[in-house]
C-alpha cells in the first residue's frame, strides 16, 4: 500500500471521528443555546457575549503561540526528530505559562479599566458582570496553558481522543444549561462560574492523557538560545496577526456595544453561534487535513501539499454553501423555531456572516501553509493590516450611517481582500499556481453558487411561508446544491470516487438483504 493511500485512509478515519463529535455537539449545542438565551434573557446574554470579548482580545497572545507550537510540533513530527520534538514541546509549554500570566495581568489592569469606563452595562448588572469578567480571566488562563497539549494530540492525528474530550465538554455545558434553570443564585453568575469549572476539568483531562501517552509531553526546563530566538521570531509575527484578528472580531463587538448597546451584542452572539455550528462541518474536515499540509511541506512534497490545499479550500467552501443556503434563505423561520426569542438584526447578521465564512474557508489552508514555511514576516504584515482595517473603518462608518449591518458588510469586503493577498503570498512561499488555484477552486465554486441559489430564493419570496413551506424550501435547497456540487463542483476523478463509494454501499446493502 502506498504512503499516500495510507495517509488518505488516516484522513478519512480522522474526519469520521471529528464528524461524530460534531453531530453530537451540534444537537446538544442547538438545545443549549436555546435554553441559555431564554433563561438569561437578551440583556444578560449580550453581557456575557461582550464581557468575554475583553478576554478574547488579550488571549490573542495565546493564539499566536498556539499557531507557533502547532507548527513546530507538527513539523518535527513530520521529520521524525523526536529529540528536537521534546525540546520544542517543553519550550512552548513554558512560554505558554508565561504568556498566560501576562494576559491575566493585562486583563486585570487594562481590561478592568475598559470594563468600568467604556462598556455599556445596566447599573444593576455591573457587579455580576465584574465577577463574570474574573471567571473569564481564569478560564482564559486555563485555555492558554492547555494549548500545547491539545496541539500535541492533533499533531499526532489522534482525532478520536480529541473528539471524546470535546464530547465531554459539550455534555458538561448541557448540564450547565439545566443547572442555571434551577439555581437560586444569580443565573449569569452561576453560568460563568460553572463554565470555569468545565475549563479546569478539560485541562486536567488533556494533560493527563498526554503525559501518559507521549514521552515528549514530560516537561523539562532548559534554555536553548537559538531555539528561543527562532520561536521568538515566529511568535512575534504570529502575535501581530492574532492581535489583528482579535480586534477584528471582538473589537467590532465592542464598537457595536458602544453604538447600540447589549441587545445588538446578543444578536451578534446568536449569529456567530449559528456560524460556529455550521463552521464545525468545515473545520472538522480541515483540522484533519492541516497536519498533513505541514508534514508534506516538511518533507518538501509540494505537489501533494498543493493538492491538499486545493481540496481543503474547495470542499470547505462548497460544504459551507451546502449547509448555509437553506439557513440564509429561511433564517427568520429557523431562528424562531430554534430560539423562540430572536434579537433584532440577527437574520441580516447571519446572512452576511455566512457568506464571509465561505470566503474564510478558502483562506484557511493558506494560513496553515504559510505557517508551515516558518517565514511569515511579510505575509503577516499584509494580512494583519487588512484584518485591522474593518475596526477603524466601521467606527467611522457608524458615525455616518448608524446601521449595524454595515459593520458586517465591511468585514466581508476585507475578508475578500485578505483571500487575494494570501494567494499572492502562496505563489511566492510554496510555489502554488494562482491560475491552477482559480481553475481548481474558484471556478467550480462559482458554477455551483450561480446555478443553485436562485430557486430556493424565488420559492421563499413567492410562497406563503409557514412550517411546511420552510421545510420544503430547505429540502429543495439541499437537493439542488447537492446535485450542482456533484455535476459542476467535482472533476471527473472526484465523481468517479463518489460513484465507486455509492456502488460499494449498494452492493454491501444488497448482500445483506
Amino acid at each position: 500500500m502506498s504512503d499516500n493511500t495510507k495517509e488518505n485512509k488516516r484522513l478519512a478515519k480522522n474526519t469520521l471521528f471529528l464528524y461524530f463529535r460534531m453531530f453530537l455537539t451540534l444537537v446538544v449545542g442547538l438545545y443549549t443555546s436555546r435554553v441559555v438565551l431564554n433563561v438569561l434573557g437578551v440583556v444578560d446574554y449580550g453581557i456575557y457575549n461582550v464581557v468575554g470579548g475583553i478576554v478574547t482580545i488579550f488571549a490573542s497572545l495565546n493564539g499566536a503561540m498556539a499557531s507557533t507550537s502547532s507548527r513546530y510540533i507538527t513539523f518535527y513530527l513530520g521529520k521524525g526528530d523526536n529529540n528536537r520534538l521534546r525540546e520544542i514541546f517543553s519550550t512552548v509549554a513554558f512560554v505558554h505559562i508565561g504568556i498566560a500570566t501576562l494576559v491575566v495581568i493585562l486583563c486585570e489592569t487594562i481590561g478592568v479599566w475598559f470594563f468600568y469606563n467604556k462598556m455599556q452595562i445596566p447599573p444593576e448588572r455591573v457587579t455580576v458582570a465584574f465577577w463574570l469578567l474574573q471567571f473569564s480571566f481564569i478560564s482564559a488562563f486555563m485555555s492558554m496553558i492547555n494549548t500545547p497539549f491539545t496541539g500535541l494530540i492533533i499533531a499526532h492525528e489522534k482525532m478520536n481522543i480529541y473528539a471524546y474530550i470535546s464530547i465531554f465538554d459539550v455534555l458538561a455545558k448541557l448540564a450547565i444549561a439545566f443547572l442555571i434553570q434551577i439555581t437560586p443564585i444569580d443565573k449569569l453568575f452561576t453560568y460563568g462560574l460553572l463554565f470555569l469549572v468545565v475549563n479546569i476539568v478539560d485541562f486536567l483531562i488533556y494533560r493527563t492523557y498526554c503525559v501518559r501517552s507521549y514521552s515528549e509531553s514530560h516537561l523539562k526546563f532548559f534554555f536553548d538560545k537559538p531555539l528561543f530566538k527562532e520561536l521568538g521570531n515566529y511568535f512575534g509575527w504570529s502575535i501581530a496577526g492574532n492581535v489583528a484578528l482579535a480586534f477584528n472580531g471582538q473589537g467590532i463587538n465592542m464598537v457595536l456595544n458602544m453604538f447600540f448597546g447589549p441587545a445588538v451584542n446578543a444578536a451578534r452572539g446568536v449569529a456567530y453561534q449559528v456560524q460556529n455550528i455550521i463552521n464545525q462541518f468545515v473545520s472538522n474536515f480541515q483540522v484533519a487535513l492541516n497536519p498533513q499540509i505541514v508534514k508534506t511541506y516538511a518533507n518538501q512534497e509540494l505537489h501533494r501539499m498543493h493538492t491538499l490545499m486545493y481540496a481543503s479550500s474547495k470542499y470547505g467552501c462548497l460544504l459551507l454553501f451546502f449547509l448555509s443556503l437553506p439557513v440564509m434563505v429561511c433564517a427568520k423561520e429557523i431562528l424562531t423555531l430554534w430560539l423562540g426569542i430572536v434579537p433584532a438584526h440577527t437574520v441580516n447578521f447571519i446572512r452576511i456572516i455566512l457568506v464571509t465564512c465561505m470566503i474564510s474557508a478558502m483562506s484557511n489552508p493558506s494560513i496553515v501553509a504559510a505557517g508551515a514555511t516558518g517565514k511569515i514576516r511579510n505575509y503577516t504584515i499584509v494580512v494583519a493590516t487588512l484584518a485591522l482595517m474593518p475596526l477603524p473603518v466601521s467606527y467611522v462608518a457608524l458615525h455616518i450611517i448608524k446601521i449595524p449591518e454595515l459593520v458586517f458588510a465591511i468585514l466581508l469586503l476585507f475578508e475578500c481582500l485578505s483571500l487575494g493577498a494570501r494567494l499572492v503570498f502562496m505563489k511566492k512561499m510554496v510555489s502554488m499556481s494562482i491560475i491552477e488555484y482559480a481553475r481548481s477552486v474558484f471556478l467550480p465554486i462559482a458554477k455551483v453558487v450561480i446555478t443553485s441559489c436562485w430557486i430556493p430564493i424565488l420559492l421563499y419570496h413567492f410562497l406563503d411561508i409557514n412550517i411546511i413551506t420552510t421545510i420544503l424550501i430547505c429540502m429543495v435547497s439541499v437537493v439542488i446544491v447537492g446535485i450542482s456540487i456533484y455535476v459542476l463542483g467535482l472533476n471527473m476523478n472526484e465523481r468517479a470516487i463518489v460513484n465507486n463509494i455509492i456502488k460499494k454501499r449498494l452492493l454491501r446493502n444488497g448482500n445483506n438483504m
